[in-house]
C-alpha cells in the first residue's frame, strides 16, 4: 500500500508495508513513486530476515533502496523497523542501507532513518 501527494510543485510517497514479490516492485509501483522529493518507505527487515519472512507483507532495507534507485527519488526515509531490533540494529540498518544505495547507483539519495520526533521538511 502506498500513497503519493502532490503540493506546489513537491511529492511525497508514503509506502508502509510495502512488501514486494521477488523481482521487486511492479511497473505501476515504480511509476507511482517515480521522481519524489521524499520516500517514506518500509525497512522492517534485513534482506536475510525478509527472505524467512516473505509472507508478512514488509519490506527489507535492500527492497528500499532498489525502489529508491529506480524510481529516482530524491530523498528515502525509512521507517517500520522490526519491533525486535535493537537502536544499534537499526543504526547498522541505516549504514547498510546507504552502502546498497551507492552500490546500486542511488549515490545522489539522501538517506534518512526515522527516528523518535524526526521532522521533515519537503
Amino acid at each position: 500500500l502506498a500513497y503519493r501527494f502532490e503540493e506546489d510543485g513537491r511529492s511525497l510517497v508514503y509506502a508502509s508495508d510495502a512488501g514486494y514479490p521477488a523481482g521487486g516492485p511492479s511497473a505501476d509501483v515504480r511509476a507511482l513513486y517515480h521522481g519524489a522529493d521524499v520516500l517514506i518507505h518500509d525497512c522492517t527487515y534485513t534482506p536475510e530476515d525478509r527472505a524467512q519472512r516473505m509472507a508478512r507483507g514488509f519490506s527489507s532495507i535492500a527492497d528500499a533502496a532498489q525502489a529508491a534507485v529506480e524510481a529516482e527519488v530524491k530523498k528515502l526515509v525509512m521507517f517500520h523497523y522490526d519491533q525486535d531490533y535493537s537502536d544499534d540494529v537499526v543504526d547498522a540498518l541505516a549504514e547498510r542501507a546507504r552502502r546498497l544505495l551507492d552500490e546500486g547507483g542511488g549515490k545522489q539519495i539522501e538517506l534518512v532513518p526515522a527516528r523518535e520526533g524526526l521532522t521533515l521538511q519537503i
